[in-house]
């Protein structure tokens, strides 16, 4: 029999802290057993060590079967940040017939998962920058489980000015304008929503999207994919 991953090690414990009524992944949201600041090079030590197989491509691992949350797995991709070269995302396939347990332990692990997400998404079909949030992703075929708090909260000023100036200085560098106006509205699948410039805009998007977000999402009849994503801005 294969040798499972580590996460499914580590997994036992933080599920027994689960059985305590807390939820051990809550806060860092991470995959147990890959902290978030896991490099490539570690990653694909601890794979070495475990014997297990796997190939590699730049900023990415991939690994054909493993086992993550107690269940088995297949087609685990590991993504890496280009800039910090850390682990950015975790993403696997799992057999539809694993989705209600995979769900339970997920639940278990990061307490329930959100009723709506809504993230703020900008919208730049124009020569003007602006922010409008997504229609609502959670349906039946999506779970999704994000941070407590928003980008507002838990990313610091210097970090919140430092994405602003970025992002402000390449779509200029684009033929974007990116100007203070009053709020518009938006038609978005036959809902009007808000469309913010200016600040408005970067604080609506700040306050409507976060650190990591984790989804269990249908793909097709047979497969369900997990994904634990976090936002490394590029600035």
């Amino acid at each position: 029999m294969k040798k499972t991953l580590l996460a499914g090690v580590c997994l036992a414990a933080a599920l027994a802290l689960g059985a305590c009524g807390g939820h051990p992944g809550a806060e860092t949201m991470e995959v147990p057993g890959y902290p978030w600041n896991t490099t490539q090079e570690e990653l694909t030590a601890s794979l070495t060590e475990q014997g297990m197989t796997y190939t590699e491509e730049e900023n990415k691992i991939k690994v054909e079967q493993g086992e993550l949350f107690g269940l088995p797995g297949h087609n685990l991709n590991f993504n890496c940040n280009t800039l910090t070269g850390e682990l950015q995302g975790v993403l696997w396939n799992i057999d539809a017939d694993d989705k209600e347990a995979m769900e339970k332990k997920l639940t278990a692990y990061l307490g329930d998962p959100v009723d709506s997400c809504r993230p703020a998404t900008f919208d730049i079909l124009s020569e003007e920058v602006a922010v409008h949030l997504a229609g609502d992703y959670v349906s039946e075929d999506l779970i999704c489980w994000h941070s407590a708090q928003p980008l507002a909260q838990t990313w610091d000023e210097e970090e919140r000015n430092r994405f602003q100036e970025g992002f402000v200085a390449r779509q200029e560098e684009n033929g974007m304008v990116f100007v203070d106006k009053p709020a518009g509205t938006i038609n978005l699948n036959g809902e009007e929503t808000t469309l913010w410039y200016g600040q408005e805009a970067m604080d609506a998007w700040f306050e409507n999207n976060w650190d990591v977000t984790v989804w269990l999402t249908k793909a097709d009849e047979e497969t369900w994919v997990v994904s634990f994503g976090k936002l490394v801005h590029p600035f």
